[in-house]
C-alpha cells in the first residue's frame, strides 16, 4: 500500500498526486517525517519505555539514577488525588517543600 509522505493518506499505486493535500508522489526518496511531543523515556539497559517518576525499570530491575526528586512529586500527586478534603491538600502542599527528598 502507497502512502503520502506528507500527510500520511493511503494511495492507489497509479496516483501521481496525494487526493488529500496535493503533493506529488513522484518523490519516492523522501521519507514522511515523525513529529513527537514530549519525551520518551527508556530503560538505558534495556530499552523498555519508562514513565518519568520511575526509579527503576520494571522489566530488567535496572536502578534510573537522578530521578529521586520526580519520585517525590509523583508521591506528592498520589496523596493528592486520594485525599478529598480541601484542608488536607492544602497541608499536604504547604508541607511539601519542607520535607526531606
Amino acid at each position: 500500500m502507497k502512502v503520502c509522505m506528507n500527510c500520511g493518506k493511503e494511495l492507489n499505486e497509479d496516483d501521481k498526486f496525494c487526493s488529500n493535500c496535493g503533493k506529488s508522489t513522484l518523490d519516492d526518496n523522501s521519507k514522511r517525517k515523525t513529529v513527537y511531543e514530549g519525551e520518551i523515556h527508556k530503560c538505558p539497559n534495556c530499552g523498555n519505555t519508562i514513565n518519568a517518576y520511575e526509579m527503576v525499570c520494571t522489566t530488567c530491575g535496572h536502578e534510573i539514577r537522578g530521578r529521586q526528586i520526580t519520585s517525590q512529586v509523583h508521591k506528592l500527586s498520589l496523596k493528592l488525588e486520594n485525599t478529598n478534603n480541601v484542608q488536607k491538600k492544602r497541608r499536604i502542599n504547604s508541607n511539601f517543600l519542607y520535607s526531606k527528598y
